[in-house]
């Protein structure tokens, strides 16, 4: 990957740091005037009282229905490829207080990076939060806000700049790469806010379908630096576009603004306005009187903090920013159709005895306990030779056989490749994540035997911590090689007797654990009987309204869905006692807590597969939910 560097530097707004928060949230008396006390010549009008919103459209919340909130680790992304060509430029430095992400700039590394929506790698399957799966939209999404903090501004620095792709990984930063100007930066917290559609210096205009984002944090002479991100939003233009106002008697010169959040601490904002290939200030005259907040706060209570030459003042009323309603598809999903282990077996493959896993190779026997499975993988080749940026191993290959394939003797129930559909795994590898060294996964299905019918899928990219993958096994695309030896779809063929889990390639001996698998069909229910839709619900209070729909977008159409309200018993004659409506649940699973359920009456809806949308309304706004997966509505 080759790192373009403009030395361009640009204008700023400089503004000054508190450190200690105004009391009681009123004006503050400056020590000059009889007595030593003078009233303060700034007087905060808006917000005079408290005001409650709703947050602003917000990509990560209403896309991925997780906020940038540095609430997990995956909430920003490196590379993954320390031993490669795109080596992580970060390590760990604590303490790291919960709801940050901290790093440390390593030493041999001048210009760091991180994504802020990784766009998958070229040639490998896109999972889990990929941009090519659920792209930023560039005309809706342009206002870029976050809450950085630095420990210090190296000198020589041009400051942080923004870039995005509408390709992978491989194409930061070619032709399909676009690049902000640069943005001068400094130490301590800040919130920093940027409109994208405006602030390219080459490459790609920010619009289209953009499938990654990425943040350098300064270019040049970061080594060593201390890095932590807050929080990070992508709304529409201007933000949450809300005014303040205030009146002043005797200050000149330009008012700083800050916020200060409901824990106390108070940060300067730092507001860009880009002309041409510069980043002019954004200044405000105190005499102005009013200013135009375009960035966009996550929920919270805030105040504004105004400082011209004398203390500051502090708004007495407070934008308190209510979350946008959100909810979650409990079921229909990928693993609550019906499951093939738990079903025909009698025995889910959910590791909680040696039965789970037919055979194995290249590893350890492995062990079970608590539902996990680990074992380690046997390094064949001791011989492997791997340098940063030079990376030549022999790859080892790991494998679970998952069903028994015995052709002679008794062997497990055939897998119907018709109702069974799709693949679900959650894996864990020890040890620092590295693509180019192993770090990746695949599926393989066959007959009796792994070379003769048989399919096996690309690249599955592997990071940190535990990576839950759900795979559409009738897709194709998720093949190799299709053309090759092993190129065969899973759907055809009607029955499948073998299917595998390689959990990573990885060229030395490293240790996993497996904590599930789930071969699954789509859920189901019959016309003219009940189907429960379950939903967690991000908060209460909320009205919701749910659809069917044969896609999942709500603009070319879609259908209201009904509830099934149980008749009211007769009000004489024998007595009829109404039970519950109960369904089997495949694998044992508990739903989450607070779990919901909407029950659908599919009385006269027609045969065919549909993803379930709903509306949530909190009096405020409404919201639009898909579910991942589809309900097959049969005769």
């Amino acid at each position: 990957m080759m790192r373009i560097m403009h030395r361009l530097l640009v204008g700023v707004i400089i503004i000054t740091v508190l450190d200690v928060a105004p009391a009681g949230g009123q004006a503050l008396s400056g020590p000059d005037g009889p007595n030593g006390v003078q009233p303060l010549s700034i007087t905060i009008t808006n917000p005079i009282s408290d005001v409650t919103f709703d947050e602003t459209s917000e990509y990560a919340t209403l896309v991925w229905n997780d906020p940038w909130d540095m609430s997990q680790a995956l909430d920003v992304r490196q590379l993954d490829s320390a031993k490669g060509v795109y080596p992580n430029h970060f390590q760990d430095y604590t303490p790291c207080a919960a709801g940050l992400w901290c790093g440390q700039v390593r030493s041999d590394v001048g210009n760091p990076d991180l994504f802020l929506l990784h766009p998958g790698y070229a040639g490998a399957l896109h999972v889990g939060r990929d941009g090519n799966l659920r792209p930023i939209d560039a005309n809706t999404y342009k206002q870029l806000t976050f809450r950085m903090y630095l420990d210090s501004v190296p000198g020589g620095s041009v400051g942080f700049q923004v870039l995005w792709t509408t390709g992978t990984v491989a194409n930061f930063c070619d032709a399909q790469c676009g690049q902000s100007v640069f943005f001068q930066m400094y130490p301590g917290w800040n919130i920093y806010t940027i409109d994208l559609s405006t602030s390219k210096l080459s490459g790609l205009n920010w619009a289209g379908n953009i499938t990654g984002l990425r943040l350098d944090p300064g270019l040049a002479n970061m080594n060593n630096r201390q890095v932590s991100l807050d929080w990070v939003r992508l709304t529409p233009l201007n933000g949450d576009n809300r005014q303040i106002q205030w009146t002043q008697s005797s200050e000149s010169g330009n008012v700083t603004i800050q916020f200060q959040s409901s824990d106390n601490s108070i940060t300067p904002l730092r507001a860009y306005t880009v002309a041409g290939s510069n980043s002019a200030p954004e200044t405000v005259p105190v005499t102005a009187g009013t200013y135009t907040f375009k960035g966009s706060l996550p929920p919270d209570d805030w105040r504004v903090v105004l400082q011209a030459s004398g203390a500051p003042a502090t708004s007495p009323g407070r934008w308190r920013i209510q979350a946008a309603p959100s909810l979650s598809f409990v079921k229909p999903s990928y693993t609550t159709g019906e499951d093939y282990a738990a079903t025909l077996k009698n025995n889910p493959w959910d590791m909680n005895d040696a039965a789970d896993v037919y055979s194995y190779e290249n590893v350890t026997p492995p062990a079970f306990s608590n539902g996990l499975l680990t074992a380690t993988s046997i390094d064949a080749n001791p011989n492997n030779t791997c340098v940063p940026g030079n990376c030549n191993p022999y790859w080892e290959d790991p494998k679970l056989n998952l069903v028994n394939y015995a052709y002679y003797t008794t062997h497990d129930p055939d897998i119907d490749t018709s109702k069974y559909r799709y693949a679900t795994f959650r894996l864990q590898v020890n040890g620092a994540p590295d693509i180019s060294y192993g770090w990746i996964a695949r599926v393989l299905w066959s007959d009796y035997v792994d070379t003769v019918d048989c399919g096996i899928t690309t690249d599955i990219p592997l990071h940190t911590g535990w990576n839950e993958v759900s795979l559409d096994l009738w897709n194709n695309s998720i093949l190799d090689n299709p053309s090759g030896g092993c190129g065969v779809g899973w759907k055809d063929k009607l029955i499948r007797h073998r299917l595998r889990l390689d959990p990573f390639e990885i060229p030395v001996a490293t240790t996993f654990s497996v904590d599930f698998v789930k071969l699954t069909g789509m859920d189901a229910g019959q016309q003219n009987s009940v189907f429960p839709i379950k939903y967690l619900l991000g908060k209460m209070g909320v009205t919701v309204a749910f659809y069917y729909d044969t896609d999942q977008n709500k603009a070319n159409g879609r259908t209201l869905a009904a509830q099934f309200i149980p008749p009211a018993p007769p009000a004489l004659g024998p007595i009829v006692i109404y039970l519950p409506l109960t369904l089997k649940n495949f694998y044992g699973d508990p739903d989450p807590s607070g779990t919901q359920v909407f029950n659908w009456d599919l009385t006269g809806v027609p045969v065919g597969a549909y993803y379930i949308s709903a509306d949530v309304n909190d009096g405020s706004i409404t919201t639009t939910w898909y579910s991942d997966a589809q309900v097959n509505v049969t005769p």
